[in-house]
């Protein structure tokens, strides 16, 4: 299990501890409010122009895939887009879904420009799905709005970018239709413009590989160690700008199945590592990873069953670079700091 499984998996855990010490049997179904995804099921198509800032234009053409995935928690999109011109297209896999913790839709997108990040989401009034996203581009930042809205057979799409002077930019005012070719993303795909990895992220291929993992979860403070087992895969994508992880694990006394995927990428606003994550029991979240030492420390503060809770995970690795060994540390709402997960790794492949 790996950095991102602790922070998820142990509330849901006790969510469901406690539910059944009251008779009751946890609600893990998809969240209602994710029924306004529907409409974007199903495959799509279009092609348009690019305006960029200084006034020329690019033809590009594209297409997707929507799809429910982990226990439909999440819609799964991905999507390629071909510019004229260019010799890599810019593809991404983004989970589109609604955080119940802090009642809110949400993104976790990773694409081929060396990225992944968490986003905030809106759904207005009349359908349309919005996000508002602060970007960096050699250090400056700007801000984009997306605006999809889907009417039948066609999906508007609107994508508009304010930068650091001057008045906003429409970059893409185009229609998209229903299709029957469906798409899913090629983890081999060119990085985008010949983007490189940088250092961070070409020390983290060090784990890359599969590994067969056992340990134990603590609840909260002075309560019995829950079993678990399962696997991690690692791999890096898109050139190595950034990697893809694979959960599988099972709690013990528990047969149903536990499945995360997460990403992780250098993020230019943070200064670090970036991982977000999301699981088949609805979980969302991101997480900070930085080098210390030889050794991979993740953190994170964030809401969890409505109480705030800090946690710092820790990896370290054997001498050739596999992980060996993992622990969890966690403060939640007024409990004591406890160690909340231990594991150990062994490589498998």
């Amino acid at each position: 299990m790996n950095t991102r499984l602790t922070s998820v998996l142990l509330p849901a855990l006790l969510v469901t501890s406690l539910a059944a010490q009251e008779g009751q049997a946890p609600d893990m179904s998809p969240a209602k409010e994710l029924a306004k995804f529907e409409p974007l099921i199903g495959n799509w198509s279009g092609s348009g122009k690019m305006m960029e800032p200084g006034g020329a234009s690019t033809n590009w053409t594209a297409e997707g895939t929507y799809r429910w995935a982990l226990n439909k928690h999440f819609v799964q999109e991905d999507f390629i887009i071909k510019f004229e011109g260019m010799d890599a297209p810019m593809t991404f896999r983004n989970y589109l879904g609604w955080d119940r913790e802090n009642q809110r839709y949400v993104s976790a997108v990773a694409s081929n420009q060396g990225t992944c990040r968490l986003n905030d989401m809106s759904i207005l009034p009349d359908g349309t799905m919005m996000q508002m996203i602060t970007h960096h581009m050699e250090g400056v930042p700007y801000i984009e709005r997306a605006c999809t809205k889907v009417t039948g057979d066609t999906a508007s799409m609107k994508i508009e970018v304010m930068m650091s002077e001057g008045g906003s930019i429409t970059m893409i005012d185009s229609a998209m239709k229903r299709s029957e070719k469906a798409f899913e993303c090629d983890w081999g795909e060119d990085a985008w413009m010949g983007m490189e990895p940088n250092d961070h992220m070409k020390k983290l291929r060090v784990i890359r590989g599969q590994y067969q993992t056992k340990g134990e979860m603590v609840m909260a403070p002075e309560t019995p160690a829950m079993k678990i087992a399962g696997s991690d895969s690692f791999m890096m994508i898109w050139d190595g700008t950034v990697m893809h992880g694979k959960t599988l694990g099972f709690a013990e006394g528990d047969p149903a199945p536990y499945e995360s995927h997460a990403f992780w990428a250098w993020d230019e606003g943070r200064k670090c590592i970036s991982a977000v994550f999301v699981d088949n029991m609805g979980q969302i979240g991101q997480m900070d990873v930085r080098w210390v030492e030889d050794k991979l420390v993740s953190t994170s503060s964030a809401l969890q069953m409505g109480m705030p809770t800090t946690q710092r995970f820790i990896l370290t690795l054997d001498r050739k670079g596999n992980l060996k060994s993992g622990i969890s540390h966690t403060c939640m709402g007024t409990l004591d700091p406890f160690v909340s997960f231990t594991a150990s790794y062994v490589k498998r492949g």
